[in-house]
């Protein structure tokens, strides 16, 4: 709609050009103003249907994460909350039995619940959801940024002299304080590859033991393997190197495997 003065200052210059110039005038002034409208209605329509499309996208990223799975286009590629459904996903594959059921049980516009029960139950917040064209990106648990609970696998990798290399690492610190980690090895060694012990060590030079490793312990030559390693210790961060034990040549050979791990 155009404003009072400029419509009648309008009407001022066409009178003097006679009643012709007066219908021509306010023809074009009325297909300014429908134009106007007809604009601002479908930019009104287009941030609509932007947020409506955003909710869905977000509805549909933590039902994914109550399921653990991963789930195409509802998370920015190479993002922490990409990684975080990776992560979800193959501890689900590893442990069937174990994860537990989850549910969402409330999403308000900027925060989602999710109700895990196994031997408790247990509620986690996520807020601070930060989602773009391409999905979710990042948010909190329970308080705790992502970004700063998730790290994963560097460019800087140390090399193996038996061709055997962690294809990816993801080190995820819960709100327990345990630190886990999925490590997926390649073996590109002409002999098995059998995992003995994991280690980390933060970058103040702590040292910690793993408790728990589970999974692929022998890594056939040309395949991948994934295996689950848990650290019970709680330090401040997740930014550390992780060094994994192994053996190739049937117990013939150490072959050490070390991972850079970082948040991003």
């Amino acid at each position: 709609m155009m404003p009072l003065k400029t419509l009648v200052a309008l009407f001022a210059v066409v009178g003097l050009a006679g009643c012709a110039d007066i219908n021509a005038g306010s023809s074009e002034g009325e297909d300014v103003a429908s134009a106007t409208a007809v604009d601002q209605a479908a930019s009104d329509n287009q941030e609509s249907e932007e947020v409506i499309g955003q909710g869905e996208t977000v509805d549909r990223y933590f039902k994914a994460a109550a399921a653990f799975e991963e789930v195409d286009g509802v998370a920015k590629p190479g993002s922490d909350a990409a990684a975080y459904l990776a992560y979800l996903a193959e501890s689900k594959r590893l442990f069937p039995f174990q994860v537990g059921e989850a549910q969402v049980v409330n999403s308000a516009e900027d925060s989602v619940t999710i109700r895990l029960t196994n031997t408790e139950t247990l509620d986690m917040v996520f807020s601070g959801i930060a989602i773009g064209p391409d999905g979710v990106e990042s948010f909190s648990v329970n308080g705790v940024p992502l970004a700063d609970s998730l790290a994963r696998q560097s460019a800087d990798v140390n090399e193996n002299p038996h061709d055997v290399q962690p294809s990816e690492a993801i080190m995820y610190r819960s709100t327990s304080g345990s630190r886990n980690v999925i490590l997926q090895i390649t073996n590109n060694s002409s002999s098995d590859w059998e995992i003995s012990s994991a280690m980390f060590v933060t970058e103040d030079g702590v040292q910690d033991e793993s408790d728990l490793i589970e999974g692929a312990f022998t890594v056939l030559p040309g395949a991948t393997g994934t295996v689950y390693i848990a650290f019970d210790d709680d330090p401040d961060s997740v930014d550390g190197t992780l060094v994994v034990e192994g053996w190739v040549n049937g117990f013939l050979n150490e072959s050490e495997v070390t991972v850079q791990l970082s948040t991003q």
